[in-house]
């Protein structure tokens, strides 16, 4: 039997893209490295990517944070990534479809580990070929009641149209 993330290669040019959602603290890097070297394992180049990475970049360049992963400004990032998210000029997804030029030029598939609002998931979705991903976990995760709040944490959780829940 062909296992799930190698028949996903039977069909058009589009690129390959892995679509991985869930709660901060939900496990969705780690998942990210499993698909990834179960992909490796079978003869396919992909790499790990996200959203959050302009986040990062920005918050390291302002002096917001030193880039310590357990030590992040998370309502800064929240709240950066909502105005670069704003109605009608949604500059992650523009920067990463813009990646995407460069990607497809080194791996077969581009894993994106940290979506988090449906216009995200439906952007690359009427885009490119897509397998969808959600992590659901009851792990603990050090954010504070007001965080937990923010619709970063909370967009997806009535999207119904994930290919697979974790």
């Amino acid at each position: 039997m062909t296992p799930w993330y190698c028949s996903f290669f039977i069909g058009d040019d589009l690129m390959k893209v892995i679509l991985i959602a869930g709660k901060s603290g939900s496990g969705k890097t780690e998942s990210a490295k499993i698909v990834q070297e179960l992909l490796a394992n079978n003869g396919i180049k992909s790499v790990i990517t996200g959203f959050s990475k302009y986040l990062k970049l920005f918050a390291v360049e302002f002096g917001y944070w030193n880039g310590d992963e357990n030590d992040k400004p998370r309502e800064f990032l929240q709240n950066l990534g909502m105005d670069l998210r704003a109605e009608g000029n949604n500059l992650l997804i523009k920067r990463m479809n813009e990646d995407m030029v460069i990607y497809q030029k080194f791996v077969d598939v581009v894993i994106i580990s940290d979506v988090r609002m449906v216009d995200e998931l439906e952007f690359f979705k009427n885009n490119y070929d897509c397998i969808t991903i959600r992590i659901n976990s009851n792990l603990e995760n050090r954010l504070t009641a007001k965080q937990r709040q923010h619709i970063t944490e909370n967009n997806l959780d009535n999207y119904d149209k994930f290919d697979y829940i974790i």
